[in-house]
């Protein structure tokens, strides 16, 4: 058995992932989604501590999460028409998502207003708001991950659609847990026997 003076800290937040981990694959094969993916948002906490541990709790979850997570999903799209809006359609970025987990965490509420505001906030800074206004909608909930847009030319209000699957998003930042866990234990760090091995998938 490792003595407990030899694990670092690096140790202890792999051996906390590890635990996560297990407990949204559980969460997963019961299909409670919803608990799944509120145990997923606290995966860029401890991966931030992992890479980032000079910077602000706040800091290095956002840093993580964009450098991770929402610039590989947001790849440029090279539209011959130059669509802006299109072009960063995904607004959940690093600061979004900490703002939701901030607030499910503390306030036990998904979809917080003041996210939805910070949301519209960032869609604004993609269109002309003196010539078109903004209609939100908005699902954390929901049955697939999708975001689109459409206009209404005579009214000038552009419907941004967000739809985030509870499922997608446990099993995107379980897979980054799993991956760097599955890494390091293999290779770093002789702790083995202080985890469960993971559940077949």
């Amino acid at each position: 058995m490792l003595e407990t003076s030899k694990i670092t800290r690096k140790m202890e937040i792999l051996l906390s992932l590890k635990e996560i981990s297990l407990t949204i694959e559980d969460a997963l094969a019961k299909k409670a989604y919803s608990a799944a993916q509120f145990c997923s948002l606290s995966i860029p906490d401890l991966m931030g501590q992992f890479y980032y541990k000079n910077l602000s709790t706040t800091r290095r979850y956002i840093k993580w999460y964009d450098e991770h997570i929402h610039d590989y999903e947001n790849p440029s799209l090279n539209l011959d028409n130059n669509d802006i809006l299109m072009e960063n359609i995904n607004q959940l970025n690093g600061s979004i998502v900490y703002a939701i987990r901030c607030k499910l965490f503390h306030e036990g509420k998904l979809l917080h207003p003041s996210v939805i505001k910070d949301l519209e906030k960032n869609y604004k800074q993609l269109i002309d708001t003196d010539k078109n206004k903004i209609n939100l909608n908005i699902s954390l909930k929901s049955s697939y991950t999708a975001y689109g847009y459409s206009t209404n030319n005579q009214n000038n209000i552009i419907t941004i659609d967000v739809r985030i699957n509870q499922k997608d998003m446990a099993e995107t930042l379980l897979s980054h847990a799993n991956q760097l866990v599955d890494k390091n234990t293999a290779s770093t760090y002789p702790f083995k026997n202080l985890i469960l091995p993971y559940s077949n998938r």
